[in-house]
């Protein structure tokens, strides 16, 4: 796999939400998000990513885990990044 860029992103959603991600080069990835305004009490989600490359070596989200459905702000996160959404 191509894509071998590690990053971090932050990004704040109505200025309530804190998102995280971190990809590696292992086809994988992580994410974190907690409410800014307790710091994590009233919301906390994390989970994995999976991440493959296309053909022209460009990231693609293909999977999740860690919660029912992906919240849109965590999506938006991402594909900020330049990732693909292939949900």
């Amino acid at each position: 796999m191509k894509f071998q860029k590690r990053f971090e992103h932050t990004h704040k959603v109505l200025g309530q939400v804190d998102v995280e991600l971190t990809f590696d080069s292992e086809e994988r990835g992580w994410y974190e998000a907690y409410d800014l305004e307790t710091g994590g009490e009233h919301l906390y989600i994390e989970g994995e990513l999976e991440v493959r490359e296309d053909d022209q070596g460009r990231p693609c989200l293909t999977g999740y885990d860690g919660c029912f459905e992906l919240p849109a702000y965590i999506v938006q996160a991402i594909t900020s990044e330049g990732v693909i959404n292939e949900l």
